[in-house]
């Protein structure tokens, strides 16, 4: 599957689509580089979850998106070893490698489509 940020219409690039339930517990776990887009099961409450980082080999850039694409949050350079839960409720994220969101200008309110 192929990402772009809308705004700027740059081409992120290929990501794994993650929508299975160990799609999403493994994601970019085993990999030495690579990019992610996990879609969330919705709970009673909306869609959240915490991005786990144990045993990654890698800082992960995160992204969090609502179902329309659009940026909702976004975290920098979770180090490996590490858990992230966002603030707020989403139904994707977008997991990349660290610098991921500064080389694509990806901000808060950006729509990514693919």
């Amino acid at each position: 599957m192929e990402i772009q940020h809308c705004p700027t219409g740059h081409y992120i690039g290929q990501v794994k689509y993650c929508v299975r339930w160990w799609e999403l517990g493994v994601g970019l776990l085993f990999r030495r580089s690579g990019r992610a887009l996990l879609k969330l099961p919705r709970t009673t409450s909306g869609w959240r979850a915490t991005i786990m980082t144990y045993g990654m080999r890698f800082s992960l850039d995160l992204v969090f998106l609502d179902a329309d694409g659009i940026v909702q949050e976004v975290a920098y350079a979770i180090p490996p070893g590490r858990h992230y839960t966002p603030n707020t409720t989403v139904a994707f994220v977008l997991e990349g490698e660290a610098e991921l969101i500064d080389t694509y200008s990806i901000a808060i309110g950006d729509q990514l489509s693919w």
